[in-house]
């Protein structure tokens, strides 16, 4: 088996490398309805779990739409439901998968571009705000390079148990150019492309590292300060707050979430 996969995942690597990759439509869903309620919300009627589940099967619009096909909006809910880029796969597996997830993440950030060139419906800010659900952590960079796009380097509140900050060469990238863009590596790449200040954070930090001192400097030369687990016991909710807001004052902030950060207690799994 492992011999059949080989082939399959060079002769990807070498086509996707020998032309230019293009995409599908940003949206395919123009003809999709949520079924029930015809517009007017009645949740004890209708078939609730029929065509797209929404929140609360609340009405939606199509945020990937052109612009004279969808109404104004102010938050933009976008799925990115892959997780090509974690590691620990079988070796033949994980490198097809990581060239398709190097693909994936291309369509996720014309997508964020589409919406972040919007004009939100608020008056309080003219752009969009856009929540992107996942998906394994890596997601993030073409968020970021979305976001640098549109707003240029900003800073990052990164909530996670672990830094996320591994250089390549140590975390995966020894195997493949692909293999070294992965959950952990995001926020190095991310250092080296320009797209974060030397103002970022994380907060929850608890986790071991792979190279204790190592890790440790490479994660402030990628412009980050830590709020470890344990420090919440030490200067309360506020102060994590407090430093956090002082850390990223007078800058752009992107905010990124791992579901790991909250207690297993909370999120088995």
């Amino acid at each position: 088996m492992l011999a059949l996969r080989l082939p399959i995942a060079i002769a990807l690597l070498l086509s996707a490398a020998a032309r230019k990759i293009t995409f599908p439509p940003a949206i395919g869903l123009m003809d999709q309805r949520i079924l029930g309620h015809g517009g007017n919300i009645d949740v004890t009627s209708g078939p609730a779990f029929a065509g797209l589940t929404t929140y609360a099967n609340l009405p939606y619009v199509h945020c990937l739409a052109g612009d004279d096909e969808v109404e104004k909006y102010d938050i933009a809910i976008l799925g990115a439901p892959f997780d090509t880029l974690a590691r620990e796969r079988d070796l033949a597996l994980e490198e097809f998968d990581k060239a398709l997830g190097e693909l994936r993440q291309r369509q996720l950030g014309i997508y964020t571009r589409i919406v972040s060139g919007r004009t939100s419906n608020s008056s309080d800010f003219k752009t969009p705000r856009i929540v992107t659900l996942g998906g394994d952590h890596t997601t993030t960079l073409s968020a970021l390079r979305s976001t640098y796009h549109r707003w240029g380097p900003v800073s990052v509140i990164h909530f996670d148990s672990h830094i996320d900050t591994w250089d390549p060469d140590v975390l995966g990238g020894g195997i493949s150019s692909y293999a070294g863009v992965n959950h952990g590596t995001f926020l190095h790449i991310a250092h080296e492309e320009g797209l974060i200040r030397n103002t970022s954070i994380h907060a929850g930090i608890r986790a071991p590292m792979v190279r204790p001192k190592g890790d440790m400097r490479n994660d402030i030369r990628c412009g980050f300060q830590m709020i470890k687990a344990r420090d919440i016991d030490r200067i309360g909710i506020n102060g994590v707050i407090d430093r956090l807001k002082e850390r990223v004052a007078g800058s752009r902030v992107y905010i990124s979430v791992d579901i790991d950060v909250l207690d297993p207690a909370y999120a088995p799994g």
